[in-house]
């Protein structure tokens, strides 16, 4: 098991404690300088959860990660990047995250 498995399996929250609460004091001992639990939204698709946790990917494997996982960012063809785009592009890329800008 993971160390972010144990961390998310060690948290038990306090009873009758609102969702938002608990998610945000699991987020916090989840987001590090190597991982990060990014909010999921996914319009038009039910049922997806509610953070997506992203770890650094150790050297020796982002090779294979990057056959199975990558983010994309659709731009106009005049349209850039913002600081917040740029920012978090650069972390995904150091964690060892293949990240692609598309324009038309």
């Amino acid at each position: 098991m993971t160390s972010l498995v144990k961390q998310i399996s060690n948290f038990s929250p306090v009873k009758k404690k609102k969702e938002s609460s608990f998610e945000r004091d699991a987020c916090a001992s989840l987001n590090t300088e190597s991982s990060r639990a990014f909010k999921f939204v996914s319009p038009g698709t039910r049922g997806m959860p509610d953070r997506l946790v992203l770890s650094a990917i150790p050297e020796e494997h982002r090779e294979i990660v990057a056959k199975y996982v990558r983010f994309i960012e659709f731009k106009s063809s005049a349209g850039k990047l913002s600081a917040e785009q740029t920012k978090i592009i650069s972390l995904l890329q150091r964690w060892g995250f293949q990240v692609d800008i598309k324009k038309p």
